[in-house]
């Protein structure tokens, strides 16, 4: 029995040759540990830098836009207040030439007096995106043959007064609403223009087949006032 114990005691222990081994074992792999965590981290810090030169990159991407879209802004304010001028100077040229004021001008746009304001009238005070939820070329082209009536338009007096007229091949209308809108247009979109002013002037003016002369379309208004003949 007693020569059993010194060999299970043997079997129990460790030479200082065996710790010493672990022990490099155990730096080894605390060594393999710290540097997976530094690498790690490194990586880490790496996809933090490429991540914040992205965000750098979009921040400039889109300070640039806001600068293209303000610059955009200042030049629809600028256009828009040209629009109104063109807009004050046909209303002057119509009171002008009928003896009206502001207020009667519109009033005809309105189709008449105390019957509210028309789409046409709308379009011409407002602008077709002031006036209308999806304005169209078509209600530019309408607001344009609306605000130059008096220049565009001929009248002839007639036993119930005097009666403007704009017909759409004698008067050039096409050619006309490319200069004022400056486009290219094709015909049967200045006769879907002539048909929406006709349309939506609350009666105002009338729209009728021409002849050869005047051409597919003659847009009318009637006058008060004309020969008595």
């Amino acid at each position: 029995m007693s020569t059993d114990q010194p060999h299970r005691a043997d079997q129990g222990s460790m030479t200082r040759e065996e710790a010493v081994e672990r022990i490099e074992k155990l730096d080894d792999k605390l060594f393999d540990l710290a540097e997976h965590v530094y690498n790690g981290t490194d990586e880490r810090v790496e996809e933090l830098e490429a991540e914040n030169e992205q965000l750098r990159e979009r921040v400039g991407e889109l300070e640039e836009l806001v600068g293209t879209l303000q610059e955009k802004l200042r030049d629809e304010t600028s256009r828009r207040g040209k629009e109104d001028g063109r807009m004050s100077r046909r209303l002057t040229a119509v009171e002008d030439e009928l003896g009206m004021d502001s207020e009667e001008v519109l009033t005809i746009a309105a189709g008449g007096e105390g019957g509210g304001m028309t789409p046409l009238g709308r379009v011409i005070k407002l602008g077709p995106e002031g006036a209308l939820e999806r304005p169209t070329a078509k209600h530019y082209r309408a607001r344009a043959i609306a605000e130059r009536w008096s220049d565009w338009g001929t009248v002839h007096g007639t036993k119930y007064g005097r009666k403007r007229v704009l017909a759409s091949k004698r008067d050039d209308l096409k050619t006309r609403l490319e200069d004022a809108n400056d486009e290219s247009i094709a015909w049967n979109q200045v006769y879907r223009a002539m048909e929406w002013v006709a349309e939506n002037s609350g009666g105002v003016i009338t729209l009728r087949e021409g002849n050869d002369e005047e051409g597919r379309y003659v847009l009318e208004q009637t006058e008060p006032g004309g020969d008595s003949a």
